[in-house]
Formats: C-alpha cells, sequence, structure tokens
C-alpha cells in the first residue's frame, strides 16, 4: 500500500478468499514463527476487517479440544507455508464452520491451528493457493454482556469515531477501511469506487466509497445507506 503523491510505503497487505484484505505482520527476519510482540491490552485477534473476540477463540478451543479427546471428526491437517503439513498440526474451523470436512476439503475464512494434542497455537484466515494467513493480536472496545444487552449496569469505555443514527464507526476501523480502500484502488480490482466529491458539508475535493456497518467497503451489488468520506490521500475523513 502506497501513498498516492510520494509512493511511499505505508503497509503491506494480503487478499483472502472472502474478498477481504489482511494486513501482513512486520518481522525482523524471514523465520515462519510467531511474533512475540502485541499490542497491550489485547482481547482478540484481527482477521482482515472481522473481530475474533478471546471469548470466540476460547469456545472454539474448548469445542476443539473436545473433539480431540472423543476422536470426533472436524480437524484436517495444516496445510500452507506457515503450518505445513510436516509440522502434524491440525485445522480446525472457527464459529461452527463445519462442513468442510465432509468432502474432505477445507473451506470457511477463520481457522484454529493446534497441536495434535489439542494445544492452541495460532488463528488464521484463508488465503489464495491453498495458503494460510496469521491473524494479528489486537483490542476492540467490550460490549455489554448478554444478561445486560441494554448496557444498563455496563458501560463500555469511550472510544472516538462516528456515530450515524444508531450507528457506530470506530476510528481505527475506518483507518483500515482507508488502507483496503487504497489497496484496492493501486490494484485495479475496483473500477466503481470511489467516486469524487466536492461540495457541501466539505467544500473540498473529497472521495467518497459506500462503507457497511461492519466497516468492510462494497465492492458491488445494492448499496446501504452510509457513505465513508476519505481525503484525496485516502485518510479516513468522516462517515455520512
Amino acid at each position: 500500500v502506497l501513498t498516492k503523491d510520494s509512493s511511499e510505503a505505508v503497509d503491506v497487505v494480503a487478499m483472502t478468499t472472502n474478498n477481504d484484505y489482511t494486513k501482513c505482520i512486520r518481522k525482523d527476519d524471514s523465520l515462519m514463527g510467531p511474533s512475540h510482540s502485541e499490542p497491550e491490552n489485547s482481547n482478540g485477534y484481527q482477521c482482515g476487517n472481522r473481530f475474533l473476540a478471546d471469548e470466540i477463540i476460547r469456545q472454539n478451543l474448548a469445542h476443539a479440544k473436545e473433539s480431540v479427546q472423543t476422536n470426533s471428526i472436524g480437524f484436517y491437517p495444516s496445510v500452507g507455508l506457515i503450518h505445513p503439513q510436516n509440522s502434524e498440526h491440525l485445522m480446525y474451523p472457527i464459529e461452527g464452520e463445519k462442513t468442510w470436512y465432509l468432502s474432505g476439503m477445507v473451506y470457511g475464512p477463520y481457522f484454529l491451528i493446534l497441536t495434535k494434542e489439542g494445544t492452541f497455537v495460532d488463528v488464521v484466515i484463508r488465503g489464495y493457493s491453498n495458503d494460510f494467513l496469521r491473524c494479528t493480536r489486537s483490542s476492540q472496545a467490550p460490549k455489554a454482556p448478554v444478561s445486560d444487552p441494554h448496557s444498563k449496569m455496563f458501560v463500555p469505555p469511550a472510544k472516538p469515531g462516528f456515530l450515524c443514527g444508531k450507528t457506530f464507526f470506530d476510528n481505527k476501523i475506518l483507518k483500515d477501511a482507508a488502507v483496503m480502500a487504497k489497496g484496492m484502488v493501486i490494484s485495479g480490482r475496483n473500477s466503481h469506487f470511489p467516486k469524487e466529491y466536492s461540495g457541501p458539508p466539505y467544500h473540498e475535493k473529497c472521495l467518497i466509497w459506500p462503507i457497511k456497518k461492519d466497516g468492510s467497503l462494497y465492492k458491488q451489488g445494492i448499496k446501504g445507506p452510509y457513505r465513508f468520506i476519505l481525503t484525496p490521500e485516502y485518510k479516513a475523513r468522516s462517515v455520512a
């Protein structure tokens, strides 16, 4: 991902099979092992635009360990460059997407990587050419518990962003969406967006791209009501 004017590299991303992009992990060497550095107060894994909270990982890990103990169907030998088949690791689909093993092929975008004994190793997202990309540790503000769905007792910490009616767009999600937008334009994979605009309430040149409630960008099909406003340099500016 490059800046428009100076061609300065600002990021490296990889495309996934669910038409998303995930950030590549900066490394100090070419070894395939996981990075030991992670942000403070991380509480989940960022897989492209999808955030998988630690609670989701724990629930799926519990199901996976149960399957290991009972020798249930649900696993497949790991494949790809990060965890090749000779590593003897196992893949387990996240969030109950277990139809993939019925035909002996790997389906679904998100997977746990485990040892044969059921010990947690990694979280990955499916890339192209039967390869898988490592998800990164990240943080997201906690949501109200099921017992308090309307947040009468639970007050989540404040976070910056834009509120459109009842839909909130977090600044961090918009920053990632801006990177994805720039990547799609540079790669030429989307010829419909963004649209140039100069008028109220901005009165200066900007770019507009339809955005979904979860912060992912529309690429085709019927567009929703929200529009992501970017500067000509592909910096997040606003949501309308």
